[in-house]
C-alpha cells in the first residue's frame, strides 16, 4: 500500500450497489415514545458530511469528507473503510479495520461513533453518535440493518424499547420487509397475526406499542 499525503483519503470509496445493481434506501423508524432512528439496510454504509447534493446513507451535521467513511459488511462482521480522518483510540486508520462492539470511531471535526453489535446472531449492528453531533434527517441512533432488526426491552435488541412487554422483529428478504411478533398486531389499519409484509410508508400498532416507517428521500 502506498503512503498517503497528509489530508488525502486512506482509500478510495464508491458508490455502492447490490447484486441486482439496486441500492437498499435508508428509512426512519419513528416509535412512539421511543424516538427516530435511521435504518440503513445493505452490506455498504457510507458516512459523510450532510449535502444536499451528496448520496451519503448518514448524512451529519460536521466538518467531514463527502464520503468520509463506510461500515462494510461481511459474513462474519463488520469493518470500518476510512475515506478520510478516521481513529480507533489514538490510532488513525490508514485502511480498513474489523470492528469490535464498544469500538468508538474518532472523526475529524470531533465526530465520535460508537460501534455496537448487540445481538451475537445477527449481523446488523448500531451506531450512536457521542458527540453533540447530529444526522440529517435528525435521529437517536441508527442501525446497519442486515437481514433482522430487532426492536424490544432486552440489551441485544438494536433500538431498545424499554416499555415493550416482549419482541418485535423487523425482516428484511429479496428487497421486501416484513415485521414478525407473537401476538395480534395492525399494519396499516389491517389485522396481521404472525407475520406481515410492510412498506417503508407504514404504521405498525402492537397491545403496548406502534410505530411508523418513513422513506429517507
Amino acid at each position: 500500500m502506498q503512503d498517503q499525503g497528509e489530508g488525502e483519503p486512506a482509500v478510495e470509496l464508491t458508490e455502492p450497489r447490490t447484486a441486482e445493481g439496486v441500492k437498499p434506501k435508508p428509512f426512519m423508524l419513528w416509535i412512539d415514545s421511543v424516538g427516530g432512528f435511521l435504518v440503513v439496510p445493505g452490506e455498504r454504509v457510507s458516512v459523510g458530511q450532510a449535502d444536499p447534493e451528496s448520496r451519503i446513507d448518514v448524512p451529519i451535521v460536521a466538518d467531514l469528507s463527502a464520503r468520509h467513511l463506510e461500515f462494510l459488511r461481511g459474513s462474519d462482521g463488520w469493518q470500518v473503510v476510512p475515506g478520510g480522518e478516521v481513529s480507533i483510540g489514538d490510532r488513525r486508520l490508514e485502511g480498513p479495520e474489523a470492528l469490535v462492539t464498544g469500538d468508538v470511531l474518532s472523526l475529524a471535526g470531533n465526530v465520535r461513533l460508537k460501534f455496537e453489535r448487540p445481538h451475537p446472531l445477527s449481523l446488523s449492528a448500531r451506531v450512536s453518535i457521542v458527540s453533540r453531533h447530529r444526522t440529517r434527517p435528525w435521529s437517536d441512533g441508527i442501525v446497519l440493518m442486515g437481514e433482522t432488526c430487532l426492536l424490544g426491552p432486552r440489551s441485544r435488541d438494536h433500538v431498545q424499547c424499554r416499555g415493550w412487554s416482549s419482541e418485535l422483529v423487523l425482516h428484511r428478504k429479496d428487497g421486501e420487509l416484513k415485521v414478525r411478533y407473537g401476538e395480534p398486531i395492525e399494519i396499516d389499519g389491517r389485522p396481521c397475526s404472525g407475520v406481515g409484509a410492510v412498506t417503508t410508508r407504514s404504521r405498525i400498532v402492537g397491545p403496548d406499542f406502534s410505530f411508523s416507517l418513513e422513506p429517507v428521500d
